[in-house]
């Protein structure tokens, strides 16, 4: 019989349980200094949720400019460029949805209505297809790049 702890014995139990105590560390440190766990934003976010997240970027911008230096020098893996992928292919769809415009020229309410748009169904469909055709490309690009 494995042994104890007095966490085991709580009524209402961790939150972090079943992680191994490194990243249980981490996530509660994080928590602990205001860091968000963030899912990828795929609806639309509020004017005030879009402030918030360029306050915390802007906050953090030195340790996200050392870790993609750090990443620069490993080769992506899989989820990686499927998460690439996955953005090429919607910041395409979202340049058919705004007749050739570059998303960053856009108002906040324009770009809130594409983010909308993006969200529906056939355009759901239409950026899976286009990730599925975008992977190969990601990956040469990534080969390429590390050659």
């Amino acid at each position: 019989m494995a042994l104890l702890s007095f966490k085991d014995l709580l009524a209402n139990p961790d939150a972090y349980a079943g992680y191994d105590d490194q990243l249980k560390y981490r996530k509660q440190k994080n928590k602990r200094m205001g860091y968000e766990e963030v899912e990828p934003a795929e609806e639309e976010l509020s004017i005030s949720g879009r402030r918030k997240l360029a306050r915390g970027m802007k906050r953090r911008k030195s340790m996200l400019k050392r870790s993609r230096k750090r990443a620069m020098k490993r080769m992506a893996t899989k989820d990686v460029l499927q998460k690439r992928a996955r953005r090429s292919a919607r910041a395409a769809a979202a340049k058919v949805l705004t007749k050739g415009k570059d998303k960053g020229s856009l108002s906040v309410a324009q770009k809130k209505s594409v983010e909308k748009r993006l969200g529906q169904s056939g355009w759901q469909q239409r950026i899976k297809v286009l990730n599925k055709r975008l992977m190969p490309q990601k990956r040469r690009d990534e080969i390429s790049r590390k050659r």
